[in-house]
């Protein structure tokens, strides 16, 4: 018969019951000795009677881990701990998973009916694994099974996926589902720099309809919750709202903003601009310049928002203000909409590091590389410039959507007009 570390740790309390053994390893005369308990597999069937017969002998698995098979489950014991069962459903489950080798560790729990009566489970040292008969089994484990048990297990629906991770390798998720769903409504995502979040319904649709976490939106922070009488998610670069009226798609925003701008030579020529871009890459740039002199004016309005890596984003508009020498309009509006994918793409370091200027000019100079030279030197003002990326106008208008707006106003610092100085 093969000698086994059960029956070794059984002699050692019978021929030298004073050896406790530290977490050094040395031996600590006269303290008390540390039980070892051999798994009571007979007592388990005695009060499991439905398990069956047993199916050969008990097996060791490591140091730690005793198994004994019956006919209609298995039980498991970890050493100085009742044995539970795992069966059924679950326990292929379980077994597919590297059982009590596996990640989820040794159940401790027998399997058990659920709080609503419809499901089954097994907790283990390190996660869960639930049962539907509509839905089948699946597990739960690490922080997303904390996240779940915060909101009631399967009150939140039971798992339909085990936990999986996500396309772009930089978060994990489960989804979950209801009895008499088609398919899951709600999730739990998390990553190591936004933790677990939940999202369902309404919301959980429009963020799937868009790509899911490699939208523009990025992974949730937060889990849904009430404002103002939405319901509503936040995700990294951005929110999804959600009333009666359905879903909104809400991008993040910088607004680099000029609220009064002068010359300093007298020149009598003044007004306001700003140049907002948005996390999904939409760019909007819009001012207004006014005469109030005799002679007219050519002028240049250049607008940049530096990242935090160096690349600057540029916006210009030029015309000319006629003054009271001639006729024509003594203004020189814009409103400029268009969509930069380099702004989608550099979102996170607009958002942390960026910073705005401007600068207006009295000049006929509307060539091409002259714009670049004035958004080169008034972007320089915030540091290093590796790159000027060109804004591109004349995308869809969305000055009457609410979700471009002025209104629209988050959490994050530079949701609010950052007034920026004229360089110049």
């Amino acid at each position: 018969m093969q000698w086994s570390r059960l029956n070794q740790l059984c002699l050692e309390q019978v021929t030298n019951p004073m050896n406790v053994q530290t977490a050094g390893g040395a031996g600590v005369v006269g303290s008390s000795p540390v039980p070892t308990v051999a798994p009571d597999f007979e007592g388990f069937y005695a009060s499991h009677p439905w398990v069956g017969s047993k199916v050969g002998d008990m097996q060791e698995l490591g140091d730690r881990i005793f198994v004994q098979v019956f006919k209609n489950a298995t039980a498991y014991s970890v050493l100085n701990h009742e044995p539970h069962e795992v069966h059924g459903a679950i326990l292929t489950k379980y077994t597919t998973l590297g059982g009590p080798l596996g990640f989820l560790g040794a159940p401790t729990t027998d399997e058990t009916s659920t709080a609503d009566g419809a499901g089954r489970f097994n907790h283990f040292e390190n996660g869960s694994i639930y049962w539907h008969p509509s839905i089948g089994a699946f597990e739960v484990h690490g922080a997303i099974h904390e996240k779940w048990a915060s909101l009631g297990f399967e009150k939140f629906g039971y798992p339909a996926t085990d936990e999986t991770e996500t396309p772009d390798r930089s978060g994990r998720f489960n989804h979950f589902q209801f009895a008499g769903q088609s398919q899951p409504a709600a999730s739990i995502y998390w990553t190591p720099s936004t933790g677990s979040h939940e999202i369902h319904g309404e919301i959980r649709t429009a963020w799937s309809g868009i790509g899911w976490e490699t939208s523009f939106l990025g992974y949730p922070v937060s889990d849904e919750y009430s404002r103002d009488g939405w319901r509503l998610n936040d995700f990294q670069s951005g929110s999804i709202l959600w009333d009666n009226s359905g879903p909104q798609i809400r991008p993040q925003q910088f607004v680099s903003s000029a609220p009064s701008i002068t010359f300093d030579s007298g020149t009598p020529v003044g007004g306001f601009g700003s140049l907002t871009l948005f996390s999904d890459g939409t760019t909007h740039f819009q001012g207004h310049l006014h005469d109030s002199g005799a002679p007219s004016y050519d002028c240049l309005a250049v607008f940049t928002v530096r990242d935090k890596d160096g690349n600057a984003y540029a916006a210009s508009h030029s015309g000319t203000v006629r003054g009271t020498e001639v006729s024509g309009s003594r203004d020189l509006d814009w409103d400029d909409w268009g969509s930069n994918d380099e702004v989608r793409h550099n979102w996170a370091k607009i958002r942390s590091g960026g910073t705005g200027n401007y600068r207006v000019d009295v000049t006929s100079d509307w060539t091409i590389e002259n714009i670049e030279n004035v958004a080169k030197e008034i972007a320089e003002v915030a540091g290093t410039v590796i790159a000027i990326v060109g804004m591109i106008f004349g995308g869809s208008n969305k000055s009457s959507d609410p979700n471009y707006g002025p209104d629209n106003k988050l959490s994050d610092p530079r949701q609010s007009p950052q007034d920026c100085p004229q360089i110049g």
